[in-house]
């Protein structure tokens, strides 16, 4: 099989996707598009030729004339959440190449045409036809475990996505309520130190590699999130043995960690289609950060390492490689 990716070099979640996804597979050709101000972060492309040699930059929004070049001679290309031109699977059509999107259903636009849906989880998967679950895996080999046992330091991962995804506004609100002595370390952030009632606040800058994010102060992963299928950053943290406090709706009810029951808040129109966004009050989600604030978290530490561990890309690569070999035409 001669394989393509369309990739992404930045700091954010598909930077990370993409760029395992090269690490992992034999990838014969890249395509890196670079976000400019848009994209999260910096975009370092030798994180993708340092694996792919023939690997070209592209500046978004690009021409056909990039996708051609990518596609000459390929069997399947593979891209994450967009092709970025929707151009690709006609253009793929001419030479006989096929398309693979692992797509984001809140982001999976009417018009993204692809031979093969894929999806992270099952989350909206009965509305996407011809569509199969293949997990985005973590590269478990990059973290060490660290068993955690109480909660003093928790990390919160903001997203930038629309109607506050990743419960940011949430969990602040939530802070003046929070009764235990804690310290909250808001990743990619310029928040000076401040105090919160009990809380002490404080921003940390994204680290040059992903993984060195998850330092061992940090001792639960609080991410309330409103909506969404894939997220990255509880998988990484569970790696290295830290539990997650996120709300109870799919799919994360399916995961490892500790859950806050909650309720439809809002229906908002999304690239693909209607979704309900969840939310709690922020008394109810600071009562259930005190509670697992006063519990031995060991079991939960080692729950979510070991569901980490069945994602692992050591796991995977063998059912990635036969899935990317032998999929059909939709």
């Amino acid at each position: 099989m001669r394989l393509g990716l369309i990739a992404r070099a930045d700091d954010g979640g598909l930077g990370t996707l993409t760029q395992e996804f090269a690490y992992h597979l034999n990838v014969e050709r890249a395509l890196i598009v670079d976000l400019g101000y848009k994209a999260r972060g910096e975009t370092r492309e030798e994180r993708i030729k340092e694996i792919v040699p023939d690997a070209r930059t592209t500046t978004y929004p690009f021409g056909d004339e990039a996708l051609r070049w990518l596609v000459d001679g390929l069997d399947v290309v593979y891209t994450a959440e967009t092709p970025y031109n929707i151009n690709l699977y006609d253009i793929a059509n001419e030479v006989g190449c096929r398309v693979v999107l692992h797509a984001m259903p809140e982001l999976l636009k009417p018009e993204y045409s692809s031979h093969a849906v894929w999806l992270p989880t099952t989350w909206h998967q009965d509305n996407i036809d011809h569509s199969r679950v293949i997990p985005v895996p973590v590269a478990t080999e990059r973290f060490t475990f660290n068993q955690r046992t109480k909660v003093n330091t928790l990390l919160h991962v903001p997203g930038e996505a629309m109607e506050d995804r990743n419960g940011t506004d949430l969990l602040m609100a939530a802070l003046p309520f929070v009764m235990s002595k804690l310290v909250l370390v808001v990743a990619g952030s310029k928040l000076r130190p401040h105090r919160v009632n009990n809380v002490t606040v404080t921003g940390r800058s994204w680290c040059k590699e992903y993984w060195e994010n998850y330092t061992d102060d940090i001792d639960l992963i609080v991410i309330p999130r409103r909506y969404g299928g894939l997220c990255l950053p509880i998988q990484e943290a569970a790696a290295c043995g830290i539990p997650s406090l996120m709300l109870g709706v799919e799919p994360q009810t399916g995961w490892p960690g500790f859950r806050v029951p909650a309720k439809i808040e809002n229906v908002t129109r999304m690239a693909g289609g209607n979704f309900d966004v969840y939310g709690c009050s922020p008394q109810v989600l600071a009562l259930e950060i005190d509670r697992v604030c006063k519990l031995d978290i060991g079991y939960a530490s080692n729950a979510v390492h070991e569901w980490a561990r069945l994602l692992g890309w050591d796991r995977w690569t063998d059912v990635y490689e036969k899935c990317l070999t032998s999929f059909k035409a939709v």
